[in-house]
């Protein structure tokens, strides 16, 4: 229940950090999912895989500017810091393969999945036991 919790604050941040500074147009646009119909994508191992890599490096990037953001005090110079962030959490997507509208779909998705949402979580215990300690 904690992951659950934890992982809708990190998707309201990520949703926070993308939406006002995103430059519109510049994104694939895809139709909105809609949560709790009965489709659901084939995700396969290697797929959650890569939402989890993706999900852990985009975490990387908030805490890196989280704490410079709050002791900004100069609008501008939060707001250049803002444009960085989004850059690096969007360069993290692009470069796993997601667009801001895909990775928050997929979220989702597994947020709203209880299968798929306890193979993302075994895949995070597994990654975080291939971190050194």
């Amino acid at each position: 229940m904690k992951q659950f919790v934890l992982w809708n604050i990190v998707l309201t941040i990520v949703v926070g950090f993308l939406g006002p500074w995103s430059s519109p147009g510049t994104a694939v646009q895809e139709p909105p999912v809609e949560v709790g119909t009965t489709e659901r994508p084939d995700n396969t191992d290697e797929q959650l895989r890569v939402f989890v890599q993706t999900y852990v490096e985009v975490r990387k990037v908030i805490a890196q500017y989280r704490l410079p953001l709050r002791e900004v005090h100069d609008a501008e110079t939060a707001q250049k810091l803002q444009q960085e962030a989004v850059s690096r959490v969007e360069q993290t997507l692009a470069r796993h393969g997601f667009t801001s509208e895909s990775f928050q779909r997929t979220f989702a998705l597994v947020s709203a999945d209880d299968e798929l949402r306890g193979r993302v979580i075994k895949l995070m215990d597994s990654e975080r036991e291939k971190l050194p300690s």
